[in-house]
């Protein structure tokens, strides 16, 4: 019993630590080939999408994306890509009211300008017609124009308010 050889022994040892070390190379094989599977179906994906939604976050609403996935993460980013077409829409729709209403309020501010220039017009005619200057035949008739032109101005404000609380209805309908 005591007369095993060494190479016999040897020969047991190296076929018990190849039967331990080929199963842990396999297993270890398989974990970096799971590994890099798992990162190209999810991790990357996650990476793209994230990426995209910061530069959206920062305002770059003309950013470029494309994912190729046929599975939740291609659902993902084509649902987060409608959102900035529509939000893009959005912007676009919002510039355009708000310079409809810039332009209304200055149309607003010329027929207001215009409006006062005729009181103080008025104004005057009043205060000439009080001094006994002049005609007064010829005052009353000069204020009742006057008062004609002060009246087509205060109606033209009035249109002009009417088109501004359209915009601003339409602004908020957006």
């Amino acid at each position: 019993l005591t007369a095993i050889s060494i190479s016999a022994v040897l020969t047991a040892r190296l076929l018990i630590e190849s039967s331990i070390l080929l199963p842990i190379a396999i297993f270890f094989t398989i974990s970096i080939i799971a590994a890099y599977m798992l990162y190209q179906t999810i991790a990357k994906p996650i990476t793209k999408i994230s990426e995209y939604i910061s530069r959206l976050i920062k305002g770059d609403l003309k950013a470029k994306f494309s994912i190729d996935e046929n599975d939740e993460f291609g659902y993902l980013g084509n649902e987060i890509k409608e959102i900035q077409i529509k939000l893009e829409t959005f912007i676009n729709k919002l510039t355009k009211q708000s310079t409809n209403i810039i332009t209304a309020g200055e149309s607003i501010t010329r027929s207001s300008e215009v409006a006062l220039s005729k009181i103080n017009g008025l104004n005057l005619f009043i205060e000439k017609l009080a001094d006994g200057n002049g005609s007064t035949s010829a005052a009353v008739e000069e204020i009742a124009a006057s008062i004609a032109e002060m009246v087509n101005e205060f109606q033209s404000v009035r249109k002009e308010i009417e088109n501004t609380d359209l915009i601003s209805k339409e602004a908020m309908e957006i």
